[in-house]
């Protein structure tokens, strides 16, 4: 099942205005979409002089989450999320930056629970970007927005440092990079019920075939991250 109908601003990112982010500012101020929605006060903040994420030698996952070292702090509802980072797109790599039910983190197998890709990547398309929303149903079932690949501008290079950013508001969320919409969906009512947990990881493989990594592959999978935040 495909939900709704997704909007594309994909027009907004030229070569001319998103394709390089500017070091993070002032911790206290929000990006303008964010104070536009009425997120003002920064509850989390991760600043990294550099935490680089890697794929396991065995092919495997490595992944940092909210809540990992400070488990008081790892869930939400609503906000705008950001992370600054950067990845590398061998054949084989996932980089994901998502939020996760924290519920079926804590429980094997609910019922239903949430799922909001803030942005991934496969290193067989790296012209391409996902933004995704998911509402798993009954261990099996995927609901997802429709369409939420995105060709990149031809100068975007996701081996520079941007921006990735989530607006989350009740019954909406809105996907950008370096500060520019990209994409937005209507969600469902798990999503709206659901707390989440933010992760970041380097995966290798992906959800097709064409995205097969070797051993070799594998290892050369990197996420380099400089900073997660969240207003609300």
């Amino acid at each position: 099942m495909r939900h709704g109908a997704a909007t594309v601003f994909l027009a907004v990112l030229s070569a001319a205005t998103a394709l390089a982010a500017a070091p993070p500012g002032d911790k206290a101020s929000p990006p303008a979409q964010a104070a536009a929605a009425g997120f003002h006060a920064l509850v989390y903040v991760e600043d990294f002089a550099r935490l680089d994420i890697g794929a396991s030698e065995a092919g495997g996952n490595h992944a940092w989450w909210t809540g990992e070292n400070r488990p008081q702090s790892g869930s939400f509802l609503h906000g705008y999320f950001e992370a600054r980072l950067k990845f590398d797109m061998p054949t084989g790599a996932w980089p994901a930056f998502w939020l996760f039910s924290s519920k079926h983190m804590a429980t094997a197998n609910p019922r239903d629970w949430s799922e909001i890709d803030i942005v991934e990547g496969q290193g067989h398309t790296p012209g391409r970007l996902y933004f995704t929303l998911h509402w798993w149903e009954d261990t099996q079932r995927n609901h997802q927005n429709s369409r939420p690949d995105i060709r990149m501008p031809a100068a975007f290079d996701p081996t520079q440092f941007h921006k990735y950013g989530l607006l989350w508001v009740p019954g909406k969320v809105t996907w950008y990079v370096d500060d520019q919409a990209v994409l937005s969906a209507p969600t469902w009512p798990v999503n709206e019920t659901d707390p989440v947990s933010i992760i970041i990881s380097a995966q290798a493989n992906g959800w097709s075939k064409p995205n097969n990594a070797s051993f070799g592959e594998a290892r050369s999978i990197s996420v380099q991250v400089s900073s997660v935040k969240v207003w609300q």
